[in-house]
């Protein structure tokens, strides 16, 4: 028999018949449920566990039966919740299986599950309530901890999850969020050091293992890059280099540079790029702003440019956004930029071009070649906001511009961007 059936009322006393039963309720107290306290059908009966739980506002019904339907009510709640579906009372609803649900602190453990709950042992938070909230949210096993580890890594796993069905937002700490996100970095980080053996996480997770792990590592958890990009940027602006780099020990290095180049793409595609730069390739822009953020931010080398980029196609083609993206990164960390192209009708071109790649606010510090007349005011302003000069490949034009340079960012950093081949001889003999 099965007790997979449409919910009419009917079938609702079916199953408050089948958990009287179950619970041995008498009739005389099957009685005075229906009269004195109004349950008639299943839903009425599962709205009294509450009362049925403390057995004394619920008079003249034996306290051992209403806790035993309390806790027959409880099993069968947590079993939708894990299953999703309705149990087979008759098969599955056993003292038996009382017993056992009782043993594990009245909690189903979640199919495949048994992994996540050792996890939240170990973190000291073995909640029911808690570890019911993340499977509400989809997080059952731990292989799901690791398919939301970047959410969990932002603590904003969760948001906006209706709870079944109702108005009401999942609330997860923001704290365990990070701790599962951190579990799933010693997880890598045990697989690394163990030649890819993958942990049993009940035998090889203990709080000893992780608690050494989060001490070692404790400088990823720290670390503020948003306000170390901040920091850098003045840093490089002012023609320094970035003071955290001397000051952090080596096996942090890669970390934190990596880190805070994240919190500057972040600030480049947010603030600096227009839409239609942020519709690039993925790929393709994350590949460019890796590159010119690398470099604008690594003074490891005297020569940040050592081993330039050299992008190629017909006309066209898109070189132009290319051209784009790396004045976008300038402006952010502002740095001035030159780009260099054959041609005076070329360079027109390319000034629209790149003004209208700009977003709306940067369009003006896309500037022409600056002339011997030019007012000193603008040339600093797009010297000192990280905007670029245009110029093409003629000996007037880049006497102005190394007269420019020299006079008003002299010892300063900038970057050169080639938008035609012809001009790398020109434009090698430029000194910043």
């Amino acid at each position: 028999m099965t007790t997979c059936l449409p919910k009419t009322e009917t079938n609702f006393d079916w199953r408050l018949h089948f958990f009287y039963q179950f619970a041995a309720i008498e009739e005389e107290e099957k009685e005075r449920l229906s009269t004195q306290y109004g349950v008639s059908s299943f839903d009425q009966l599962r709205g009294k566990k509450d009362d049925l739980k403390k057995a004394s506002k619920l008079r003249m019904i034996d306290a051992r039966r209403q806790r035993k339907l309390w806790a027959s009510l409880e099993w069968y709640a947590d079993y939708h919740r894990v299953y999703q579906k309705e149990p087979n009372l008759k098969d599955e609803l056993t003292d038996h299986t009382l017993v056992v649900f009782e043993g594990n602190d009245y909690s189903i453990p979640y199919p495949e599950g048994e992994s996540l709950k050792h996890v939240f042992k170990v973190l000291r938070n073995n909640s029911n309530d808690l570890q019911h909230s993340f499977a509400d949210c989809g997080i059952r096993t731990f292989d799901d901890v690791i398919k939301y580890r970047k959410e969990l890594g932002n603590g904003n796993f969760g948001q906006g999850v209706p709870l079944g069905g109702e108005a009401a937002i999942v609330s997860i700490p923001k704290k365990i969020q990070k701790d599962l996100a951190q579990v799933v970095e010693w997880f890598d980080d045990f697989i690394e050091r163990n030649n890819q053996r993958t942990p049993n996480l009940q035998k090889d997770f203990t709080e000893e293992a992780f608690d050494n792990f989060v001490e070692k590592n404790a400088y990823k958890y720290t670390f503020d890059a948003m306000g170390q990009y901040r920091m850098t940027k003045m840093e490089i602006h002012n023609n320094e280099p970035p003071a955290f780099l001397k000051s952090i020990k080596d096996d942090e290095r890669e970390y934190k540079l990596k880190k805070t180049i994240e919190a500057a793409k972040e600030d480049v595609v947010k603030n600096h790029l227009s839409e239609r730069l942020r519709s690039l390739a993925p790929d393709v822009l994350d590949r460019l702003l890796d590159y010119w953020l690398g470099k604008l931010m690594n003074f490891d080398e005297e020569d940040t440019f050592r081993k330039p980029m050299v992008i190629h196609g017909d006309m066209q083609s898109g070189k132009s956004a290319v051209t784009a993206v790396g004045l976008a990164v300038c402006r952010a960390l502002g740095v001035p930029c030159v780009v260099a192209t054959k041609g005076r009708t070329e360079c027109l071109e390319l000034i629209v071009k790149l003004k209208d790649f700009a977003p709306a606010g940067s369009k003006d510090l896309v500037y022409k070649c600056p002339r011997k007349r030019s007012p000193r005011a603008e040339i600093m302003r797009i010297l000192e906001k990280g905007g670029t000069f245009v110029v093409f490949d003629s000996k007037a034009q880049f006497e102005n511009l190394h007269a420019c340079l020299k006079e008003y960012w002299s010892g300063k950093k900038f970057a050169a961007q080639i938008d035609e081949g012809m001009s790398i001889s020109v434009l090698v003999g430029l000194k910043g």
